[in-house]
């Protein structure tokens, strides 16, 4: 018979009784809690301060900024295409439509 067997065959055997856990353990399993919850809140009070701190730092960092001016670099070297604009004979005045309308 293999170990895995022999373990199947008291687990059948026992059914779902368990051994009586010691009453001083739960004086040790109590304390093992609160000392992980401790712990969990420590370490969520330092990622606090930590977002915190890199949060001031950002704000208050001074970074340069570029200066931006109205003139901008000309090549001289290659020009433009020269854009069509239309005439003015060429739009409709539409101020002077106003006076034709009657009601």
């Amino acid at each position: 018979m293999s170990t895995n067997n022999i373990d199947e065959i008291f687990r059948r055997g026992t059914g779902d009784q368990a051994p009586d856990v010691p009453e001083y353990m739960w004086h040790r399993i109590d304390n093992d809690i609160r000392r992980n919850r401790r712990r969990l809140w420590y370490a969520m009070a330092a990622s606090v301060v930590v977002l915190i701190a890199i949060g001031v730092t950002l704000f208050t960092i001074d970074v340069p900024v570029p200066e931006i001016t109205d003139k901008l670099p000309v090549d001289t070297a290659q020009s433009a295409p020269a854009l069509h604009q239309p005439e003015m004979l060429d739009a409709p005045n539409y101020a002077d439509s106003a006076t034709y309308v009657t009601e």
